[in-house]
């Protein structure tokens, strides 16, 4: 059976040498990675294994929801306002 793109994914997080705080040459985790791409799955799973929903881009600050809405995607915006609405932590937007 073929290991699908979601599978490899958690296997590359899921593994304890796995560093979620690593930024690439960009300044950005994948958490920010993530909201550019409006990928809930991912987002989903990383903020269960720890990474910050209020982190920084390095250097212009920008935050996952500061990203989600300056790419105007305002289904990934609403699916973060509700992940946060149920998980009772607050969120940082950036202009």
């Amino acid at each position: 059976i073929a290991a699908t793109n979601s599978d490899l994914f958690l296997s590359h997080i899921g593994s304890a040498a796995f560093d979620l705080n690593r930024r690439n040459f960009r300044g950005w985790q994948l958490i920010h990675i993530a909201a550019e791409c409006g990928s809930e799955f991912a987002f989903e799973h990383l903020l269960q294994r720890g990474a910050d929903i209020n982190s920084m881009t390095e250097p212009h600050g920008l935050s996952p929801l500061s990203i989600a809405v300056t790419r105007g995607d305002f289904e990934f915006v609403d699916f973060l306002c509700t992940w946060v609405s149920s998980s009772l932590i607050w969120l940082t937007c950036v202009w």
